[in-house]
């Protein structure tokens, strides 16, 4: 539409009314005072400036600026809400394209994944004391056990029979587990040495594992041979004990005491006798002189020997 002469009719979305110059509301024709100002004087051109971009805002743009303070306190609740639903993740997102350093780092070895052997059932251990090595091994077997090293120990329990096991019995171990044992062995004894020499009897007894003592005894037994033992032969006695031996020595000679010689006589004749006689004489004894013996006679003659008298007697 032409506008009359005189009259400048704006660009834009004019209401009617608008026409310049008589026009005396700006906003008739959607501006704000300051652009119709602007544009009066630089004298009406042609083109006006448009519209303020502030009418043509949508009814939520136009609510936000006039209700500031609502505005941001939902601004506000909607930051609470979203950092509280985020609070729980603590991953980092990964980087982008953009942020990644453009240095590339050194490959990460990644290990192997290492495969869990199975699980070894378990067993129970069998009670095998009381049985020999040989039986225990056997039931031992049957459970998937191996009967391990086995030791002797002094007992009075039957030899070779089991009294001890490196595990209690009824414990549960692995299939496959070795078991020692420990089984029963005698006790050793004092060997039977009577009648050897001293020198044999104390090499067997040191071969045993005891230590020798020896003592001497006067017998009618071979000189050094052994008579006695103590502790005595069979008794059971553990080794690093001593043993005495006692050994035989030759008895020694008894000498006979010299007889009282009556006084007077040489040699001797023995005081008892009531009287002495010459041997083959006429005198009736008791006793009589060695035959073919003189004696000598000195001083007092009690038995009449020297019947002349001339110190011999029975010449």
């Amino acid at each position: 539409m032409t506008a009359p002469e005189g009259k400048v009719r704006p660009r834009g979305p004019c209401r009617p009314g608008c026409l310049l110059p008589t026009l005396r509301r700006p906003a008739a024709c959607g501006f704000a005072s300051e652009q119709y100002s602007v544009w009066v004087s630089a004298g009406g051109m042609p083109n006006p400036p448009r519209p303020d971009a502030a009418t043509r805002r949508s009814p939520i743009v136009r609510w936000i600026a006039n209700h500031k303070i609502w505005s941001a306190a939902i601004v506000v609740a909607l930051l609470i809400v979203i950092a509280a639903a985020g609070g729980g993740n603590t991953e980092q997102p990964p980087l982008s394209a953009a942020t990644e350093p453009t240095t590339a780092s050194p490959a990460t070895a990644v290990p192997p994944t290492v495969s869990q052997p199975p699980k070894t059932p378990k067993v129970i251990v069998p009670d095998v004391v009381g049985l020999d090595s040989q039986s225990a091994a056997k039931r031992l077997r049957r459970l998937g056990l191996t009967l391990g090293p086995v030791s002797k120990q002094y007992s009075h329990q039957k030899p070779g029979t089991v009294i001890h096991l490196s595990i209690h019995v009824g414990g549960k171990v692995e299939e496959g587990t070795t078991v020692s044992a420990v089984v029963a062995k005698p006790f050793p004894t004092v060997p039977n040495v009577v009648g050897l020499s001293a020198p044999q009897a104390a090499s067997k007894l040191k071969a045993a594992g005891y230590s020798v003592r020896i003592t001497k005894q006067s017998s009618s037994q071979a000189t050094g041979t052994v008579i006695g033992v103590s502790p005595r032969s069979g008794t059971e006695l553990l080794p690093g004990k001593t043993i005495t031996l006692t050994v035989a020595k030759k008895i020694p000679q008894q000498t006979q005491p010299a007889p009282a010689c009556t006084p007077g006589y040489s040699p001797c004749l023995p005081i008892g006798p009531s009287d002495y006689d010459c041997a083959g004489g006429s005198g009736d004894g008791p006793a009589y002189t060695a035959p073919g013996v003189t004696y000598r006679v000195t001083g007092y003659d009690p038995y009449g020997l020297d019947a002349d008298n001339d110190g011999y007697g029975c010449e």
